[in-house]
């Protein structure tokens, strides 16, 4: 499997918490970094190299964002984040879109970052009139 391209996930969400400029957001972050760090280098195992350990740390932080099982720390870091995040960027789903997009680039699929854009020209789904009929009436 390949290595999470922690870096640039790293890289998505500071210029995010970048453009928010808000001082507890920015806080919350700085403190993920810092934290995320301290865990790769607990959790490194025997032999395994620095860079292998963080993009593993960074991964099962990701993994939380997805709503995926983790250790109550990291999903602490996470739900920081995130509160820290002020409500108008949490209400539009700003951050959810940002989470989203730096997985995406963290898996190497940047050609996933297209959020709100339609990936294919053709809808898959179309909605169509009529309704069910019973009993001969029209439901509407």
């Amino acid at each position: 499997m390949a290595r999470f391209k922690h870096e640039a996930f790293q890289e998505h969400i500071s210029t995010f918490v970048d453009e928010v400029a808000d001082i507890d957001f920015n806080r919350a972050w700085e403190i993920v970094v810092a934290c995320i760090g301290a865990h790769a280098r607990v959790d490194r195992e025997p032999k395994e190299s620095k860079l292998k350990a963080m993009s593993r740390a960074w991964e099962d932080f990701a993994l939380a964002a997805q709503g995926e099982l983790t250790t109550h720390t990291i999903l602490g870091m996470l739900e920081e984040l995130v509160e820290m995040c002020p409500v108008s960027y949490r209400y539009d789903g700003s951050i959810d879109r940002r989470l989203c997009e730096a997985i995406a680039l963290g898996r190497g699929h940047p050609e996933f970052v297209r959020w709100g854009h339609a990936v294919r020209h053709d809808p898959l789904l179309y909605l169509i009139e009529g309704g069910r009929v019973e009993l001969g009436e029209p439901l509407f």
